[in-house]
């Protein structure tokens, strides 16, 4: 009897410890797949537009800094931590896009966005995005432009590298 209920906890353990490393398997997933679809948001967001509001206060950006501000707020802070909410408007990190495309009387479209996690690094995701850029005196161009986001524990962006500035600098410069 001893030998049996001996074998029947063994079972019962190493079946709790499967379920248990699947349980935390899938919440890793989870929010992996949650912080995937919030960097998918803000890219989409930092690649697209300016929208006519936006690209209207950018052109009277002495009378409408504040409707800027209140818009980047709204569009944005939701998904950074506290902290680096600020250093991102501060770098430049979200809105130069939106204003370097408004001085050329520009629009941008994302046509098409790939988010990848990294591998070694935990809350770590590198995108790849194709920019239209729509020019209102030039002909259109699409950039590849790149970058990585990272995350906090709660799902917040805590920072954004961007790789290829240059490449877009370029596409929205008046020839």
């Amino acid at each position: 009897m001893n030998v049996k209920s001996n074998m029947l906890w063994k079972l019962i353990s190493i079946c709790g410890a499967l379920l248990l490393a699947v349980g935390c398997s899938s919440v890793d997933s989870a929010e992996k797949d949650e912080d995937t679809a919030t960097a998918e948001i803000v890219v989409k967001k930092m690649f697209s537009g300016p929208s006519e509001e936006l690209a209207e206060n950018y052109d009277n950006i002495q009378q409408s800094a504040s409707e800027i501000e209140t818009y980047y707020a709204e569009e944005f802070k939701p998904y950074f931590s506290e902290s680096y909410y600020d250093d991102a408007i501060a770098n430049r990190s979200i809105n130069l896009f939106h204003s370097k495309v408004q001085g050329i009387d520009g629009k941008m479209n994302v046509e098409d966005l790939t988010i990848k996690p990294v591998e070694s690094v935990d809350n770590a995701y590198t995108y790849t995005v194709n920019v239209q850029i729509t020019k209102a005196k030039e002909e259109n161009e699409t950039v590849e432009l790149s970058g990585r986001i990272n995350f906090n524990e709660d799902g917040a962006i805590t920072r954004i590298a961007h790789n290829d500035l240059d490449k877009f600098t370029k596409a929205v410069t008046a020839k």
